[in-house]
């Protein structure tokens, strides 16, 4: 309201009075007074300048208010409280040192168990935190201390707990392996398929003696005899006591008129066959041949004692006799061969000439 006042005084002023107005010249005439009353007008004018400089003010006011100060560091903002953990977890207690990396293995702490339940309410207060570096930790968890760096030591190398299969049982396998399907291949007739696997599994196991033998029965019908006799010789170094292998040997020599290299195969088993008549009587043979008719007589008795009736080894026998100066006993040997029969026409031409 003073300035209102100091406004409407301000109007007072400026109004001319009695005395100003009689200076005036006197073709200076004031104007009649108009027939409208500006009372309300000028009221309303004063009114609306009040309002706008109070408008003004308190907008001047409102500007310097909301006109930022510089703003300090806003405080770091608190973290929600964490959920509560069991009671018997103690206070956490964090290492200051920082833990040197140990080159060897650490093992891994302990688990910590923990059990909330639902009904339990977390603190009204948020809970301790505690600085790290950039790092803020709730002071209530506990971890499990560091644990210290053993002492250096040597790495060792620990065995699979599968024992892994040895070469040569992994070798001993492929072999076994060519050893079945050759057999398969026999069976199904297909021995010149047989052949390389019997080959390649004797050069891999050369005491598999049924491979060997399968081999054998392969090059002997297809009349491969040298082939046949180097497998015979080798698998005797190996196996004396395969009484067939030195009887196949021996007869290939006999067909070559090589006594001496049968006799010696067959001398090397013949400890081997003595109950073996076919073997004995072919000793006596090979023996009779050689000149040596003493020698070969033990064997052609062992023979017969084993197979009485086969005429050919009495004959075989009477010769000896013969040879040995023997003539009874070899004619009675005749005499039984013929008695016997069935031999060979030629043989039994023999026998009637010695019987005459």
């Amino acid at each position: 309201m003073s300035l209102i006042n100091s406004m409407l005084r301000d109007l007072d002023k400026r109004r001319a009075g009695d005395e100003t107005r009689k200076g005036l010249p006197s073709i200076v005439r004031p104007l009649p007074a108009a027939k409208s009353n500006l009372a309300p007008v000028v009221m309303i004018a004063l009114v609306l300048a009040v309002i706008s400089g109070a408008i003004a003010s308190w907008w001047h006011s409102r500007t310097e208010v909301a006109t930022p100060a510089p703003m300090a560091a806003a405080p770091e903002p608190t973290p929600p409280p964490s959920p509560p953990l069991p009671t018997q977890i103690e206070p956490i207690a964090l290492p200051v040192t920082v833990a040197t990396i140990a080159t060897s293995p650490i093992e891994a702490a302990p688990a910590v168990e923990v059990q909330a339940t639902a009904s339990e309410k977390p603190p009204a207060t948020a809970a301790p935190f505690v600085t790290l570096g950039n790092l803020r930790l709730d002071a209530r968890l506990k971890t499990a201390p560091l644990p210290k760096a053993p002492p250096e030591q040597e790495f060792t190398i620990r065995a699979p707990s599968k024992p892994v299969p040895p070469v040569t049982l992994i070798r001993a396998e492929r072999e076994e392996d060519d050893w079945q399907r050759a057999q398969l291949l026999l069976h199904d007739g297909r021995s010149d398929q047989a052949e390389p696997l019997l080959r390649r599994a004797l050069l891999n196991q050369p005491g598999n003696v049924s491979a060997r033998q399968a081999l054998i029965g392969i090059l002997l019908p297809s009349r491969r005899h040298a082939e046949a006799a180097e497998l015979m010789r080798l698998g005797l170094a190996q196996s004396p006591e395969q009484t067939a292998w030195a009887m196949n040997l021996g007869r290939l020599y006999v067909d070559k008129n090589d006594y001496a290299a049968a006799w010696e195969v067959l001398a090397k088993s013949a400890t081997h066959a003595q109950q073996n008549a076919e073997y004995l009587a072919f000793c006596g043979t090979v023996l009779q041949r050689l000149n040596r008719s003493a020698d070969a007589l033990p064997y052609y008795r062992n023979a017969l004692q084993l197979k009485p009736r086969e005429g050919r080894w009495w004959v075989g026998y009477g010769i000896a006799l013969e040879s040995d100066g023997k003539t009874t006993d070899a004619r009675e040997s005749y005499q039984r061969a013929r008695s016997l029969g069935e031999l060979p026409a030629e043989v039994m031409s023999f026998v009637e000439q010695k019987l005459r």
